[in-house]
């Protein structure tokens, strides 16, 4: 989740940190002095044109970050002594990819309508986002649609809601061209004075004159309508990247993430405690916040088992009990906050979540630990064994 955002922010936002020491400046505040704003051009030359909310996401995080400074900040001691207390804060970014992806959506016989997607539905709740995406936009009611994961010959990792959401619509609103036309001829109206509401197609001068979405798929296969539609999408943006000189386009749109996290490290044992993880997301418009939650979530436990405990020793870790993950013991308060920076690229202008809710986690939780130590830890996961080595000023395998 994520692939190689969160090392690369793990690394980057760590410099961040050190060098906000050495300046004598709060880690948020010089984070803000150096965020990136519309119009602002990043490392690659690329121009960034749309949806920038990084200061959205640090100014969203800021009234807990001046908490922490007060309650968990700078090595502060608990009543037992050894116990050290720190906060610390990372933002990371992600690239939506430039691609192409295809959907197909048809209106059965039953008058449900069946969304195909080559995307994956992973628990992530990616098919309820698709049904209420497609039923607003059919105005029918959501227990209508059926979303399936159909052909995976344009299926793609990454970038679900942008790139597979854009293609549903394009095949729904293909799909509502052609119903729309049907009814108007079995209605005896012009297109424009038909209207799709709640599943029936009616006319603006005679509600009476309506008819079904059932009673219109048997009709329509009668005449040969055809009553399947294809959607695609390919991002308006070329990709043109020079891997020789760094230069160039890497996607269409970007998304952010700020984090503060809270911990608690105890300096006889090493252990680590993570009290409180705030996420700040900025995901563009966001079409389910339940869902959202759930996916900043899962993302934060993932990033705490990255930064904590997830270290895989090739011919040793072969079970659970070999590589420890995250469980309800380990989960900390998490405080979700979304933040709105909509894309118009996007459908209704969402970007994504749950890849680059992650990426920010690790490092925030390791400037935590060396707010708390006073000493900082290069090595992931940070294990018991690794806090102490850095303790005694030993470096860390």
């Amino acid at each position: 989740r994520g692939l190689g955002n969160i090392q690369a922010a793990f690394a980057y936002e760590s410099q961040m940190d050190q060098l906000a020491q050495k300046l004598g400046l709060d880690p948020l505040e010089f984070r803000l002095q150096n965020a990136y704003q519309l119009g602002s051009r990043t490392a690659t030359g690329q121009v960034l044109e749309e949806s920038v909310g990084v200061r959205a996401t640090l100014e969203a995080i800021q009234p807990y970050w001046r908490e922490a400074k007060k309650s968990a900040f700078g090595g502060a001691a608990t009543s037992d002594g050894w116990v050290k207390r720190g906060a610390g804060i990372a933002t990371a970014w992600r690239c939506y990819p430039i691609g192409y992806r295809e959907a197909f959506t048809e209106l059965r016989e039953d008058g449900r309508i069946v969304v195909e997607t080559g995307a994956t539905e992973m628990g992530q709740g990616t098919f309820t986002i698709f049904a209420q995406m497609a039923a607003d936009e059919l105005k029918v009611p959501l227990e209508s649609l059926v979303v399936v994961a159909g052909s995976n010959a344009h299926s793609a990792g990454s970038t679900t809601t942008q790139g597979h959401g854009n293609a549903i619509m394009d095949a729904v609103r293909n799909l509502k061209a052609v119903l729309l036309q049907a009814a108007a001829d079995m209605l005896e109206e012009k297109v424009d004075n038909v209207r799709l509401e709640n599943g029936f197609f009616s006319s603006v001068a005679d509600s009476s004159l309506k008819i079904g979405l059932e009673r219109l798929a048997a009709v329509a296969r009668g005449r040969g309508i055809p009553l399947r539609q294809k959607g695609s999408w390919h991002s308006r943006m070329e990709r043109k990247f020079d891997f020789t000189t760094g230069q160039g386009v890497l996607g269409q749109v970007y998304g952010y993430s700020s984090q503060l996290a809270e911990v608690e490290v105890n300096t006889q044992n090493g252990e680590i405690k993570v009290r409180r993880i705030v996420a700040a997301i900025d995901a563009g418009r966001v079409i389910n916040p339940l869902n959202l939650e759930g996916q900043v979530e899962g993302s934060v436990v993932q990033g705490m088992g990255f930064a904590l405990m997830e270290g895989f020793v090739p011919g040793q870790s072969r079970r659970f009990k070999d590589y420890r993950i995250p469980t309800l013991r380990d989960i900390p308060e998490i405080v979700c906050l979304l933040v709105e920076e909509p894309v118009p690229s996007g459908p209704y202008g969402a970007k994504g979540a749950g890849e680059l809710a992650i990426a920010a986690t690790p490092a925030a939780i390791m400037n935590a630990v060396a707010n708390a130590l006073g000493v900082r830890i290069f090595h992931l996961p940070a294990t018991p064994e690794r806090v102490l080595e850095a303790l005694k000023g030993q470096p860390a395998q």
